[in-house]
């Protein structure tokens, strides 16, 4: 298993464009947008989502990206942390690429810690068009705020000739007991 090294670091705001538009008053103003689909489980339900994504790649050293993220629609795992509001700021997790195998070692390993899956997705289609039609993601998030104050994101590229038309059920610990992924889906 490898180290941890912090390669994103997301933000969860109350108003995403607000902060967006601060961040660009402040330095960070090259942005890149994304509109993601993704379907999945948010604490052993599955479900689909949907989130407005923005990227900055030069406002971090050695952390490559500074994601702002916006859920636009369906259960997403930052609901657990609503607080008065229905929805309060904070940062939303520090992430990691990773390979499949990489990540299939950190399940173990959070598997051991007694951590869980708050969410894990495999997007279906992305607007970004550096990566539109040419990669898709895995993404787990691991729900580890309650010891470090934070959630811990793994990302797993996934190349377009390797996306099968039906998404398997993701692989792990927080999925062996519920439904095949495509099954559950169909319901929604």
């Amino acid at each position: 298993m490898p180290k941890f090294k912090i390669e994103q670091v997301a933000l969860y705001p109350f108003q995403a464009v607000r902060a967006l538009e601060f961040l660009k008053k402040i330095g960070l103003e090259d942005w890149t947008h994304d509109k993601v689909k993704a379907l999945g489980y948010v604490h052993n339900h599955a479900g689909r989502n949907e989130a407005n994504l923005a990227f900055n790649y030069t406002g971090l050293d050695h952390a490559r990206e500074l994601e702002v993220l916006d859920y636009t629609d369906g259960p997403n795992w930052m609901t657990k942390r609503a607080g008065r509001s229905g929805r309060d700021s904070r940062v939303s997790h520090l992430g990691m690429h990773v390979t499949a195998e990489e990540l299939a070692d950190w399940r173990l390993f959070m598997m051991a810690e007694g951590v869980s899956v708050a969410q894990e997705v495999f997007t279906d289609s992305h607007t970004n068009p550096v990566i539109a039609g040419k990669r898709r993601y895995n993404y787990v998030i691991f729900d580890t705020f309650d010891i470090i104050g934070v959630d811990l994101k793994f990302i797993v590229r996934i190349d377009i000739p390797q996306v099968a038309d039906e998404k398997p059920t993701p692989p792990g610990y927080a999925s062996q007991a519920l439904p095949h992924l495509g099954d559950a889906l169909r319901q929604h």
